[in-house]
């Protein structure tokens, strides 16, 4: 499994409107996308800052996302960050997550 995080602050008077081009927006173009599994947005407490985490069954999947579609997301989701996204890739270390593995490929 590999997984995308993203790290940004949204603009503090346009949160909920991130939340809802994500929902509408974001997600039906990750959901139609080869190898994507499922998503998660966090927003620290006491801050402004901001991550989304999104997991994929295989990295030549997310790379694919990422050639394709990111930079559409990005222009989608501009108006509402304070400042640009930090992209980081990682291995997701199946072993010490059985559970989460099983749920997500099922």
């Amino acid at each position: 499994m590999f997984a995308r995080v993203l790290e940004f602050v949204p603009k503090i008077d346009r949160r909920q409107e991130l939340i809802q081009v994500i929902k509408h927006q974001i997600l039906p173009i990750l959901q139609k996308q080869p190898g994507y599994l499922d998503a998660l947005s966090l927003f620290q407490i006491n801050t402004e800052r901001a991550m989304a985490i999104s997991l994929w069954s295989e990295k030549r999947f997310a790379q694919a996302y990422e050639r394709e579609w990111f930079a559409k997301v990005q222009e989608l989701v501009k108006p509402y960050l304070a400042t640009p996204i930090a992209v980081n890739c990682y291995l997701v270390e199946t072993e010490l997550c059985e559970r989460l593995e099983n749920a997500l490929l099922g």
